[in-house]
């Protein structure tokens, strides 16, 4: 239930965040799809391509932090941050 509620808040945020630019990062909603289909490993690798590219975005790596301390990753989680 937990895992769900803060895959939920994390989505909106990073919705709003695509939603927000002149022209969204196509990787960003690839990675949201890939999100929906339950494909994480796939989802958190693009998501980390999306990071090195843009390291000030503060959205993505909120959500990186977030999906690795969801698989248990923490230290991964610790590093992002």
């Amino acid at each position: 239930m937990k895992k769900s509620i803060i895959m939920l808040l994390i989505g909106v945020l990073l919705s709003g965040f695509a939603m927000s630019q002149d022209i969204p990062d196509p990787r960003i909603i690839q990675a949201q799809q890939l999100e929906a289909e339950k494909k994480f490993k796939e989802a958190f690798k693009l998501y980390e391509k999306i990071h090195k590219t843009a390291p000030e975005n503060n959205t993505i790596t909120f959500k990186l932090a977030g999906m690795a301390h969801t698989s248990k990753n923490y230290k991964k989680s610790n590093q992002i941050l």
